[in-house]
């Protein structure tokens, strides 16, 4: 028997209330990305160069004295992407994959920022390993260079003791100035190390961050946040903590899952209060908080990526404290060159950079380790061993391992 007209009415509003209910619980966490605006703003940029990356692993070397819009593919790039240089670089939205064909440490790194002498501005890039593949989110070895890392999404991050110290983020070779407002990161082995290694760090600005472990089983890592360097030191820099979240393992405690963990023979060791983690003595603006937040990831799947629209700066956003380059004739600024062709997808094309700034060469995925730089398992590998053998620090080991590394 057919309803009246007012409950036939009813019904439907009521249908409709269900269908919105259900679209609103599917995507509640973008909603809430999208709206809050980001504390930094990209830096000032003076007739940038425009150059748009294709597929595979690429090396870019940028002239120190220029600006620089990089461009990531409309589909997702599967390879390790190296800036080496430039002034003041904005990489805005895109996606980064690290496959398990990846045969060395440059292939193994999302982005990896080297000798820049101004500002990067990384927002809106989801990078993630591949089922079976190993690497880092984003790695940094520019001492003169701000990096702000903002509304980054960096998941499934797998590495192990044994294989390779995988990290969401590692300055290993220094940074002027570490920025990151809204970051979700997962990975099975470590978080956040920022341990000062081959470079100094001069500070460390941490918001809006939840960062978690993947499910196991596991070598070794289970550290989220690593502050100091080495085990046995209190060596830090300054560093702020705000609305920063780790959820530790199964069977860790939020005191175990940071370092100087609490507990710690260090004068620096940390301490816990209503629920957070904090390090007064090494005067650590802050703490962290265990568990997740209260609304979900701050950068949820989908916000960060392909997509990726920019939330805006807050009123009180800051630009980097920075003099901008001089305008030159040519393109105006905010304006850009011709972008560079993108390879076709599962292109894999080999050169070199000598001599060129400003070239973007893909590698094939068997290209030998810079040599510069040694492969990156060796010496994690033993300076976290150092540390699960309750933490007896043999300096000069570390020493010889640390730059064979890194030489």
């Amino acid at each position: 028997m057919p309803f009246p007209l007012s409950n036939r009415r009813l019904r439907q509003r009521a249908l409709a209330a269900l269908l919105g209910l259900a679209l609103l619980a599917l995507a509640p966490a973008a909603a809430r990305a999208d709206v809050q605006p980001l504390r930094w703003s990209p830096p000032p940029l003076v007739n940038p160069t425009t150059i748009q990356l294709g597929q595979g692993v690429t090396h870019t070397v940028l002239d120190p004295s220029k600006d620089y819009i990089i461009k990531l593919p409309s589909y997702q790039k599967v390879g390790g992407t190296e800036i080496e240089g430039g002034h003041n670089v904005v990489i805005k939205g895109g996606s980064i994959a690290i496959p398990p064909t990846a045969a060395n440490d440059p292939e193994r790194r999302g982005i990896y920022i080297k000798n820049n002498e101004g500002t990067v501005h990384i927002e809106g890039v989801q990078i993630e390993d591949q089922p079976g593949a190993i690497g880092d989110g984003i790695d940094i070895s520019a001492p003169d260079s701000t990096v702000q890392v903002e509304n980054v999404r960096i998941v499934n991050i797998n590495g192990g003791l044994s294989t390779f110290h995988a990290d969401v983020i590692q300055p290993w070779g220094g940074v002027k100035d570490l920025r990151v407002d809204g970051l979700t990161g997962t990975s099975n082995y470590q978080g956040l190390f920022l341990a000062q290694d081959l470079g100094p760090i001069g500070s460390v600005e941490l918001q809006r961050i939840n960062l978690s472990p993947t499910p196991g089983p596991y070598d070794g890592g289970g550290h989220m946040l690593w502050i100091t360097s080495g085990v046995s030191s209190c060596a830090s820099y300054p560093l702020s903590l705000s609305n920063v979240y780790i959820q530790p393992r199964v069977g860790r405690s939020l005191g175990t899952s940071v370092w100087p963990q609490l507990g710690s023979s260090l004068a620096c060791t940390g301490s816990t209060a209503g629920g957070e983690m904090s390090w007064s003595a090494l005067g650590v603006n802050g703490g962290v908080s265990e568990g997740t937040p209260l609304s979900g990831d701050f950068v949820p799947d989908r916000v960060a990526g392909l997509s990726y629209a920019s939330p805006g700066y807050g009123s009180g956003a800051v630009a980097p404290p920075e003099s901008p380059l001089a305008p030159t004739a040519g393109t105006p600024v905010g304006g850009a060159s011709a972008p560079a062709a993108a390879p076709p997808p599962n292109a894999a094309l080999s050169g070199s950079t000598a001599g060129c700034a400003g070239c973007t060469l893909p590698r094939a995925a068997t290209a030998s380790p810079a040599p510069h730089k040694a492969s990156k398992t060796p010496r994690r590998k033993a300076h976290h061993k150092k540390h699960h053998k309750r933490h007896r620090h043999k300096k000069k080991r570390r020493r010889t391992r640390h730059h064979r590394k890194h030489r």
